[in-house]
C-alpha cells in the first residue's frame, strides 16, 4: 500500500515545477508532452479510488475479524483520503488536473497539481505512521505473547519440582516410586526440549537445567533433581520477569508515541489557528469598514476554522484508545468551537467583534494546554535509561494520580473559561453553554469513577 502511495506521489510529482516554467510550457506544447502528463495524471485518479476500495475493503475485513482497533485506524486513513482536498474528493482533483492539462492550461493545472501533490504527501506520512504504528503493535504482541509462554513454562517447572519434593518426603522403595519417578522423568524430558527451542541464551540456560533435572530423575537421583528443577524454575522466572518488562516497554513507548503524535498534530491546528487569529487581532484595530480585500481574508480565514474543525477529527482516533474521558471531550469541544469561529467569520457577518476575539483566544489557550498535557504525559511514559542524570533517583513510582492530576488542572482551566464566557453571554449563547457545563461535570464525573476503579482493582491485585 505503502509503495503505491509513493508510486502515485511520484506521478503527480512529474509535471509540478516544469509546468510553471515558461521556456518549458513552450517545448511541452509542441512535444504534445502535456497530453501524455494529462493521461498520467488521469491514471492517477484511478489509482487513488481503488485505493479508497482497499482502504474501505480492508476496513470491512477488520470488522468482520474483530479487530477494531485496526478497523478505526484503516477508517481514519479512508476519511483522510476523501477529505485530502478542501473541495473533497482527491481523485476527483486529479481528474480535473488532467482536464486543465489537456485543454493545454497548465499554470491553472500547476496550482492544482501542487495541492494534490501535498495532500499525496500527506495520505503517505499518514500510512507510514500506520506501518510504524502497526509494526510496534506487532512487537508488543510478540512480547507480550513470550512472556506468557515463560510464566506458564515457570508453572509447569514449579509442578514438576512439587512432585520431585513429594517424592522426596515419601521416601518410598526405590522399586515402588520407580513407575511414578519414570512418568515424572518423561514429563521433565518433554518440559525441557520445549524449552530449549528459544533461542534465547537464558533460556537456553533454564533448558540445560531441565534436561540435566531429567536425566537425573533417570538416574533415581531425586535430591540431583531436585536442585536442578530449582535451577531451571529460577532461570525461567527471571526470564519471565525480563520478558515482561520488555513488553512493558513496548507498551509505554507505543502511547508515548501516540501522544507525541498528537501532540505534534495539535500543534499544527494551532499554527494554522494562530494565522486566522493574528488577522482577526489587525482587523480589529481597524475603524474603517472593512475593504473588498479584508473581507475575502475573513472568508480565508473562515474556511480556514471549518477545515481545523473537520479535521481535528481525526484526533478523535488517536485518542479513542487512551482510557481517558477528558481528552475526547476536550477534543469534541475545540471543534464545535472552531466550527462557531467559522460561522462568525463567514460571510455575510464577517464578524470581528470582543466575542469572536475572545473566542480565537480561547481555542489557541485551550491548544496550548492540550499540548502541554500531552508532552507531559509522554515525558511521563520516557524510559527512566532516557531520563536526564539522577532524574527520579531514590524517588517512588509515579502513580495514575500523576496523570489524573493534569487532568483536573484541564478541566479546572476550562470551568473557568466556561464561567467567564457565561458572564458575557448573549441570549443565543446559553443553550449550548449550558449544555457545555452539563457535558464538563458528566466528564469530571466520569473521570472520578475511572479513577475509583482503577483504585479498586490495585486493591484487588
Amino acid at each position: 500500500m505503502m509503495i503505491s502511495l509513493l508510486l502515485l506521489i511520484g506521478m503527480a510529482s512529474a509535471a509540478d515545477e516544469p509546468a510553471s516554467a515558461q521556456p518549458l510550457l513552450h517545448i511541452l506544447q509542441e512535444d504534445g508532452e502535456l497530453n501524455r502528463l494529462a493521461r498520467q495524471q488521469r491514471r492517477t485518479a484511478e489509482q487513488v479510488r481503488r485505493l479508497g476500495g482497499v482502504f474501505k475493503r480492508l476496513e470491512l475485513r477488520a470488522t468482520q475479524e474483530g479487530d477494531l482497533n485496526r478497523a478505526t485506524h484503516l477508517a481514519e486513513a479512508r476519511l483522510r483520503l476523501e477529505q485530502a482536498q478542501e473541495t473533497g474528493d482527491l481523485a476527483q482533483a486529479l481528474d480535473g488536473i488532467a482536464q486543465e492539462l489537456t485543454a493545454q492550461r497548465p499554470g491553472v493545472a500547476a496550482e492544482q497539481q501542487a495541492i494534490a501533490l501535498a495532500a499525496l504527501r500527506d495520505l503517505l506520512d499518514f500510512l507510514i505512521r500506520e506501518e510504524t504504528r502497526q509494526q510496534a503493535q506487532d512487537a508488543l504482541e510478540k512480547a507480550q505473547e513470550h512472556a506468557e509462554s515463560l510464566a506458564e513454562l515457570a508453572k509447569e517447572q514449579k509442578e514438576l519440582l512439587h512432585e520431585t519434593q513429594s517424592q522426596i518426603a515419601k521416601d518410598a522403595p526405590p522399586e515402588l516410586a520407580k513407575e511414578d519417578v519414570q512418568q515424572l522423568a518423561e514429563a521433565q524430558k518433554e518440559l525441557a526440549d520445549r524449552i530449549q527451542e528459544s533461542e534465547n541464551d537464558s533460556e537456553k540456560m533454564a533448558g540445560e537445567k531441565a534436561a540435566e533435572a531429567a536425566d537425573a530423575l533417570l538416574e533415581n537421583n531425586l535430591e540431583k533433581a531436585e536442585g536442578k528443577q530449582q535451577e531451571a524454575l529460577d532461570e525461567l522466572e527471571d526470564a519471565a520477569k525480563e520478558a515482561a518488562a520488555e513488553a512493558d516497554a513496548h507498551q509505554k513507548e507505543m502511547e508515548r508515541q501516540e501522544l507525541l503524535d498528537v501532540a505534534k498534530a495539535s500543534a499544527e491546528f494551532l499554527a494554522r489557528h494562530e494565522v486566522v487569529r493574528e488577522m482577526m487581532v489587525e482587523m480589529a484595530q481597524k475603524s474603517n469598514a472593512l475593504t473588498r480585500r479584508e473581507r475575502m481574508s475573513l472568508r480565508e480565514g473562515s474556511e480556514g476554522e471549518f477545515a481545523i474543525e473537520k479535521e481535528a477529527k481525526a484526533l478523535m482516533f488517536q485518542i479513542a484508545d487512551s482510557g481517558s474521558a477528558l481528552f475526547p471531550f476536550l477534543i469534541k469541544t475545540l471543534r464545535q468551537d472552531h466550527k462557531r469561529l467559522a460561522q462568525q467569520l463567514a460571510p455575510p457577518s464577517h464578524e470581528v467583534s470582543d466575542s469572536s476575539l475572545s473566542l480565537a483566544a480561547a481555542l489557541s489557550e485551550r491548544w496550548e494546554n492540550i499540548i502541554d498535557a500531552f508532552l507531559t504525559e509522554a515525558d511521563r511514559k520516557r524510559p527512566k535509561a532516557e531520563s536526564p542524570e539522577g532524574e527520579g533517583d531514590g524517588e517512588p513510582p509515579e502513580s495514575p494520580l500523576v496523570q489524573f492530576s493534569v487532568e483536573v488542572e484541564l478541566l479546572k482551566r476550562m470551568q473557568i473559561e466556561l464561567t467567564e464566557q457565561m458572564a458575557n453571554a448573549k441570549p443565543d449563547d446559553w443553550k449550548w453553554l449550558l449544555e457545555r457545563q452539563r457535558e464538563l461535570r458528566q466528564t469530571f464525573e466520569d473521570m472520578i469513577q475511572a479513577l475509583q476503579e482503577d483504585e479498586a482493582k490495585e486493591d484487588d491485585a
